[in-house]
């Protein structure tokens, strides 16, 4: 029977994306957005994802907190952004980003590594106080 068949361009691969987020828990706005991102059908039937939780927090109080649990997890996943660059070769990388404290740089820190192993990097900001953060600090503006 004619036109049984997919065609081949029906059948393209995905595109493959690495999710750079913070899931739930803690509970709050942006880990939720997050998980309806990387969990929903609509995306998942036209991209595959590879997530990388960035889960620093156990609880809402752990914001803006210093702890060395926290700066060696950062050191960990960003070897976990490596690997998964170097092994699964994503098209592009998707990565919430903090706006202030040790997670800007932690951050900034991921889209080096992202754009030094040649990715391109897609910056969703979820935070409000943008404007004044830069505001404060010509270094941060740039």
């Amino acid at each position: 029977m004619k036109g049984s068949k997919k065609s081949d361009t029906s059948r393209e691969q995905k595109k493959k994306i690495l999710c750079i987020v913070q899931l739930p828990p803690p509970v709050h706005g942006a880990s939720i957005m997050n998980d309806n991102l990387v969990n929903g059908e609509i995306v998942r039937k036209y991209f595959d994802l590879i997530v990388i939780n960035l889960q620093f927090l156990r609880s809402i109080d752990d914001i803006s907190k210093f702890s060395f649990r926290k700066f060696f997890k950062a050191f960990r996943i960003g070897f976990e952004i490596i690997s998964q660059i170097l092994t699964k070769k994503p098209d592009l990388v998707y990565l919430t980003f903090a706006i202030k404290g040790f997670a800007l740089y932690r951050d900034l820190g991921y889209a080096f590594l992202a754009k030094i192993l040649g990715k391109t990097v897609v910056f969703h900001l979820h935070e409000k106080g943008i404007k004044a953060t830069v505001k404060r600090s010509r270094f941060k503006k740039k």
